[in-house]
């Protein structure tokens, strides 16, 4: 791990099983939620630091959603 993996603003697409009830979605403002024809809710969004990544994480935990991929990709 590089120093600057700490500060890097990076893009993220995080799939979760099931469709996320709009009430719910208005926890990840910041981010583009859609649905795609599996039944799966996409997040979309930037992260600015992994502070940011693990903040995001921690709203998708404690609602309680499965994971089911995490996409980075580094802005340039």
């Amino acid at each position: 791990m590089h120093a600057h993996d700490q500060t890097e603003r990076a893009h993220y697409t995080i799939h979760v099983r099931s469709v996320m009830d709009v009430d719910w979605a208005t926890w990840f403002c910041e981010f583009t939620v859609t649905h795609d024809a599996a039944g799966t809710t996409v997040l979309s969004g930037e992260v600015a630091d992994r502070a940011g990544f693990y903040e995001l994480m921690r709203r998708v935990r404690d609602l309680g959603l499965m994971v089911v991929a995490v996409e980075r990709r580094e802005q340039s």
